[in-house]
């Protein structure tokens, strides 16, 4: 592998080290907020002004807020995998060695991720009451087909890499 091709996977761990961490944070900054609305509920309650009428925040919105908070904590949970999934794929191509089974199985495990990302949302709204889905205005069914796609080319790229090992090691079998 060159040095330009190890500098560049170096970039790419860095950045994804970056983002894994702002995630986590994220994660912690959730958590806390989560806390502090356990311990004192009265100070998330506000009024909110919804087409001229004055509406009580705290009796549907804060009904909502626990479901909205685990599908934030899920959200960024299956990010943080892709992120740590993502950074030993690059871990194994820095080092010159990029078709391997294991980054196999990572990239379709990052595929797999992609596709809960999609998904979850469904079965967490789910969770939420009627009448506080339709006070906030949440729709039931939200499918992401832009994660759909992304997982399913993560798929693709499973195979490809799969394919590079085939070829590898057929190569290693002719010299």
């Amino acid at each position: 592998m060159s040095l330009m091709n190890r500098n560049l996977a170096r970039v790419a761990g860095l950045v994804v080290d970056i983002a894994r961490w702002l995630s986590i944070a994220a994660f912690a900054l959730l958590a806390l907020v989560a806390l502090y609305g356990l311990i004192s509920p009265s100070r998330i309650a506000e009024t909110m002004v919804d087409n001229g009428s004055t509406v009580e925040f705290s009796t549907w919105a804060s009904k909502g807020t626990p479901y909205l908070m685990l599908l934030a904590a899920v959200s960024l949970a299956i990010g943080i995998y892709v992120f740590f999934k993502l950074r030993q794929v690059i871990g194994t191509v820095s080092i010159g060695v990029p078709f391997d089974r294991q980054n196999v199985d990572r990239v379709q495990a990052i595929g797999f991720a992609l596709v809960g990302l999609a998904v979850v949302p469904i079965f967490l709204r789910l969770l939420i009451p009627q009448a506080v889905r339709s006070a906030m205005r949440i729709d039931l069914v939200n499918l992401n087909p832009g994660l759909l796609l992304a997982a399913l080319v993560v798929f693709v790229l499973a195979e490809v890499f799969r394919e590079g090992i085939r070829l590898r090691e057929d190569a290693d079998m002719t010299v």
